[in-house]
């Protein structure tokens, strides 16, 4: 039992410690044992970068090994990863970065080489998270980072500007505001031994759904100002979005869906790959008003077709790049395209009635992957019991 201060923060723990004499004592290639650390850990305020930049020394090259002398690749692992154990965690306020969440609990399962983190509870961004994932290094020396859970109202504007835009600046917090719940099927990301992201082996499938959202200053929507005022485009607001989400080899696939935006309604499906590169189809379903407008600067029938409610719909298709769109008419492929993808609604889980609580528990069930993380290691969620 300690109690201990530092950075600001409160420490307490109540914990037992095995192997720790040969983790601090034993040098050289010995195998060391893992430090084994049981028990409750509690902190009122926990900065991971402060922590990381105080006890990360600078990387040093080893010295050669002497003859004879045999390295296992279990000798090669990080010291950090050496350790084994049971922790209940609760910190009530977290920090990394830009990121905060509040009132964490997690239950965290540690082995050589691999940290799970199961009930991973907390408040961030105005929303809640209730999530599972684990973190191991693989035989091929790169780091696997898998998540699935929920996260329920998380503020996008927030998620944005805590997450750095990842890394990205096409669509950004300015260009975004609404509240998403997210069913998180399965996110997997790594990273070389250097800790460098590999962005070809990044996956996610995500249900998510968007309510009150605002589309604002998007670029690419400027290439639609033939058929809509360039003013509307440049703020749309649509009451409920829903979709499933795929990120795989660099590529977001969005399947078939039915926005109703303040300006017009559009069904889109389509990609939009890291760099940029974009290849979506639109369906743009015109009122009477707006047609008559589009009807001034074209008449060929093979451009549109007439809708039961006296307006038009126009198929048209948005190729190239982000930066430079180029926008087509070309019915017969877009709809073929969007067909071939289904034009309904996706069906989307609503995951937080507690009407029934098998069925929650079941969303928490490790999934097959759909995808290839590494050659070297089959992936699997790993589930245990409390002790």
């Amino acid at each position: 039992n300690f109690k201990a201060e530092f950075f600001g923060s409160v420490l307490q723990a109540s914990i037992t410690l095995n192997n720790w004499l040969e983790t601090i004592f034993i040098s050289g290639p010995e195998n060391k044992p893992p430090l084994n650390i049981s028990g409750n850990i509690s902190c009122d305020k926990f900065d991971l970068q402060k922590t990381i930049a105080t006890f990360t020394s600078p990387e040093k090259q080893p010295a050669p090994a002497s003859p004879g002398t045999i390295t296992t690749k279990k000798q090669a692992a990080n010291d950090w990863m050496n350790v084994s154990g049971n922790i209940r965690c609760a910190i009530d306020d977290f920090q990394y970065k830009k990121l905060q969440v509040k009132n964490v609990k997690a239950d965290l399962k540690l082995s050589p080489g691999f940290i799970g983190v199961n009930n991973f509870t907390g408040n961030s961004m105005n929303g809640n998270f209730n999530v599972q994932t684990t973190f191991r290094k693989l035989a091929s020396e790169n780091y696997l980072l898998e998540i699935i859970g929920i996260l329920n109202t998380i503020d996008i504007q927030q998620l944005f500007i805590q997450l750095n835009n990842f890394e990205q600046t096409t669509l950004t917090d300015k260009n975004l505001s609404g509240k998403a719940t997210a069913y998180i099927e399965n996110v997997s990301i790594q990273w070389d031994k250097n800790y460098k992201l590999i962005e070809k082996n990044m996956y996610a499938l995500v249900n998510v759904k968007i309510e009150n959202g605002e589309l604002i200053n998007y670029k690419p929507l400027e290439s639609l100002s033939k058929f809509v005022n360039i003013e509307d485009l440049k703020h749309i607001r649509f009451s409920t979005l829903q979709n499933q989400i795929e990120i795989k080899d660099r590529v977001i696939t969005i399947p078939a869906m039915d926005i109703q935006t303040s300006a017009l309604d559009i069904y889109v499906s389509g990609t939009h790959s890291f760099d940029n590169t974009i290849d979506y189809q639109m369906q743009l379903s015109l009122a009477e008003l707006m047609a008559k407008k589009f009807f001034g600067k074209n008449k060929n029938k093979d451009n549109y077709e007439n809708d039961t409610q006296g307006g038009i719909n126009i198929y048209v298709s948005m190729t190239g790049t982000v930066e430079k769109p180029v926008i087509q008419y070309n019915k017969k492929q877009v709809k073929e395209k969007m067909q071939d993808q289904g034009i309904d609604k996706p069906d989307f889980l609503d995951i937080f009635k507690p009407d029934d609580p098998k069925e929650k528990h079941d969303l928490f069930k490790p999934k097959d992957n759909k995808h290839e993380t590494d050659e070297d290691e089959p992936i699997e969620f790993i589930e245990w019991e409390d002790e």
